[in-house]
């Protein structure tokens, strides 16, 4: 999967590529704040992606701190 976004001058810029096992959003759901790039999956290939919703991902981390020692 490619990364990108768009520069000042409105052109597209590549970031990253994304492989096997490969994760994105980070950052969107751990400052709650919109998403900074693009994620395209490229046509030949085949993607398969799990979603964590950020309210779901809080109350882990809350139970996790709960849990820890």
């Amino acid at each position: 999967m490619r990364v990108s976004r768009r520069g000042a001058d409105g052109q597209e810029q590549a970031l990253r590529t994304i492989g096997p096992g490969g994760y994105f959003g980070e950052m969107a759901l751990l400052s709650n704040r919109p998403r900074s790039a693009t994620v395209a999956a490229s046509p030949e290939g085949e993607v398969e992606c799990l979603v964590l919703h950020r309210l779901d991902f809080l109350d882990f981390k809350v139970s996790m701190k709960s849990t820890s020692v």
